[in-house]
């Protein structure tokens, strides 16, 4: 809709507008109140999309796999992304049932298969051309639903650039037209730290650690924790937690109003902020306290989830990556970032792990052999 001869906004505008309100917080931490835009708008405006932490190298699109669906045939499929296409197979042969976290979290746990892959894709900027490529593979070898993308759209440090906000949504509206299950990635944390304390962003975890040290005690249960801190404490988790429950909400509405999605669960992000370390979203969002709110209805990491599913990670690259024989039988919720499958990525691994192997057999045949002059000296 126009407006005096004005655009309105794009859904990724709207998102940025965000990031022009926290501006307006000086560098004392002064309290602003939750920036909720004035506009609200879907946005049909829909770029090509081109091209998970904070400063990660952004990556040129790979015309191998940004969104090959329109030009590759289910043969050439495993070519995208050959780890992850030969780990899903090999767990598809072996029996396990893939599925995305909405059905997990409607099953009736008690009914769900012995062998499970509970499947989550964050998608950070540096994810979002292999995405397509990791949703083809989906769509070649698996059910639908089979998978849930959390989406890194609205990242505080990322709002400043609608490029990359639009490329987020781009990837969304393919997954959204294919009947995927997306959800947001977020951090709480940034979120609060550049609308209310912006100073905080710049202290050091050393500085956090000084200011917070024996102040916080985290009392798990079965269904969540529950944080107690010591009277007056300096980052005041009570209020946090009231900014969180107001802040979320705000995302939610601008997150339903940019996708047309709901949002229900998120995965939190590991982010590098100093306060992540202090009071990780993992853990703000597993509180009792948030989840009663009804903001969401579960996090990733929540305890509900934790109890239930084993955690396997591509964060550490591990061996299992390229050797889905080595995961036992079991139900799993699996992390897998797009681009940690890439065939560039695949092969730095690889490679490490024969340098690494070379280097152990060498170690052991160099300990033989010393082992073996030190007996003929006796």
């Amino acid at each position: 809709m126009a407006c005096d001869g004005l655009q309105s906004p794009t859904a990724a505008e709207e998102f940025t507008h965000v990031a022009e309100v926290a501006q307006l917080a000086d560098d004392d931490g002064a309290e602003l109140g939750p920036a909720v835009p004035t506009v609200l708008h879907a946005g049909a405006d829909s770029r090509p999309g081109g091209r998970h932490h904070v400063g990660a190298e952004v990556e040129p699109a790979d015309p191998t796999i940004a969104d090959p669906s329109h030009h590759l045939g289910a043969g050439r499929v495993e070519q995208l992304l050959p780890a992850y296409y030969d780990f899903v197979r090999a767990l598809n042969a072996r029996g396990f049932v893939f599925m995305d976290f909405d059905g997990f979290w409607h099953a009736d746990k008690a009914q769900l298969p012995a062998k499970l892959i509970v499947v989550r894709h964050d998608v950070h900027q540096r994810d979002i051309a292999p995405a397509y490529a990791m949703r083809a593979v989906e769509h070649a070898l698996l059910a639908e639903r089979s998978a849930t993308y959390f989406v890194m759209l609205g990242f505080p440090p990322e709002l400043g650039n609608t490029d990359v906000q639009q490329q987020y949504l781009d990837l969304i509206t393919k997954l959204k037209a294919d009947g995927v299950d997306v959800q947001p990635h977020i951090s709480p944390n940034d979120l609060y730290v550049s609308q209310y304390q912006p100073s905080w962003g710049k202290k050091s975890l050393e500085q956090l650690h000084r200011m917070t040290d024996g102040d916080y005690t985290i009392e798990q249960y079965d269904d969540g924790v529950e944080i107690t801190s010591v009277p007056h404490d300096p980052l005041d988790i009570r209020m946090i937690n009231a900014r969180f429950v107001e802040l979320l909400t705000s995302y939610n509405q601008r997150w339903t109003a940019a996708t047309g999605l709901t949002v229900r669960s998120y995965a939190s992000h590991g982010s590098h902020l100093a306060l992540n370390l202090i009071l990780n979203n993992a853990t703000m969002l597993d509180q009792r306290e948030l989840i009663a709110a009804g903001v969401y209805e579960f996090d990733t990491y929540n305890t509900r989830v934790m109890n239930t599913l084993q955690y396997l990670s591509d964060n550490d690259e591990l061996s299992w990556m390229d050797h889905p024989e080595q995961v036992a039988d079991g139900q799993y919720q699996l992390l897998a970032h797009p681009r940690s499958w890439t065939p560039t990525l695949t092969a730095q691994r690889l490679a490490a792990a024969t340098a690494a192997a070379e280097a152990a057999e060498a170690a052991a045949g160099d300990a033989q052999a010393s082992g073996g002059a030190s007996t003929r000296q006796q």
